[in-house]
């Protein structure tokens, strides 16, 4: 067994919520890897979230009603579509069109299936089997959420929610996350 199989992955969490009452169809998202924001505002990937490749993926969504917790709620339909950006001519493959960062084979998009949200209107989406960001690249991701409210809120009322993130996965050859350096022989 390798080294770098002795060491757990982390896990890589795209949280989300909406208000019941927002105008826009705008998610407010944020990424985390070992409860940091993976969004880059500095550097060669400005402006896009990094997550370390091999990274566990799950999602969580939490519905407000007037800034206040709102569980009445139902995600009926939610999907991640990814476009690849070319790899840049220095790579050791240039102008490769990395595939989708998620399952070996896998196209560009990818549906979840979120549970029941709690009393504190936050629904999970932890895949099962576990899904992993399996290649490095650069992706301009789109997530939508389609969002069935309650007879007693709205009747019948379905809401689209979506966000427009630019998503970089990393096999550690631009630099070296803390996992990769862990999974190095010494």
């Amino acid at each position: 067994m390798t080294r770098a199989l002795e060491h757990k992955p982390p896990i890589a969490w795209l949280k989300m919520s909406f208000d019941t009452v927002q105008q826009s169809q705008q998610l407010v998202w944020l990424f985390e890897q070992d409860k940091r924001n993976s969004y880059k505002d500095k550097g060669r990937y400005s402006g896009t979230v990094s997550i370390e490749q091999y990274a566990y993926f799950q999602l969580s969504l939490t519905g407000y009603q007037a800034g206040l917790p709102f569980r009445d709620y139902q995600v009926i339909q939610a999907g991640m579509v990814t476009i690849p950006y070319p790899k840049p001519c220095y790579s050791p493959n240039p102008q490769r069109y990395p595939p989708s960062p998620f399952r070996p084979g896998s196209g560009a998009i990818h549906l979840f299936q979120f549970g029941r949200p709690d009393p504190n209107g936050v629904s999970l989406c932890i895949p099962r089997p576990p899904l992993q960001l399996h290649h490095d690249g650069l992706w301009e991701t789109s997530m939508f959420l389609t969002i069935l409210f309650y007879p007693d809120i709205r009747p019948g009322q379905q809401r689209l929610f979506r966000f427009d993130p630019e998503l970089e996965v990393s096999n550690g050859s631009q630099r070296q996350t803390p996992f990769q350096a862990a999974a190095e022989p010494k």
